[in-house]
């Protein structure tokens, strides 16, 4: 498998999931959720670092908050797009913001999908799952 930077993943290496939220609680469900299906996570909180950490940690899916102080998720989901070696990687924008422009938006910014929250973890895996398996 390779990662979003296009280099192959070491044999038998969990494939990689990043979080990108200013909520310390919902970080802490992710790496729950995640490190239970036996997924390589990373937690950004602060979303001015998240460049940064991506280009470190090379995920191969992000979760990413669309709410965020700062830089919010379509900004930085433009700005991750617009990096080289960075646009592979599969974001899936999450928010308790329903309105079908907000969908809209995360689809045209790129975005491959969209999460409503609150969300189950069985819908977030199946997600994840469904996104990795498009690589």
């Amino acid at each position: 498998m390779e990662n979003a930077s296009g280099e192959a993943q070491g044999q038998g290496s969990p494939p990689r999931v990043m979080a990108v939220d200013d909520s310390p609680i919902a970080l802490k469900k992710y790496a729950a959720t995640l490190g239970d299906a036996g997924y390589g996570y990373r937690p950004v909180q602060d979303p001015k670092a998240a460049l940064e950490a991506i280009a470190e940690f090379r995920p191969d899916v992000i979760l990413m908050d669309q709410i965020m102080p700062g830089i919010d998720g379509f900004e930085l989901t433009k700005m991750i797009m617009a990096t080289h070696g960075m646009e592979k990687i599969k974001i899936i924008m999450v928010s308790s913001d329903n309105k079908k422009e907000t969908v809209v938006k995360a689809v045209q910014g790129g975005a491959v999908d969209f999460l409503m929250k609150p969300f189950d973890d069985d819908t977030l895996l199946a997600k994840i799952r469904l996104h990795l398996s498009r690589k």
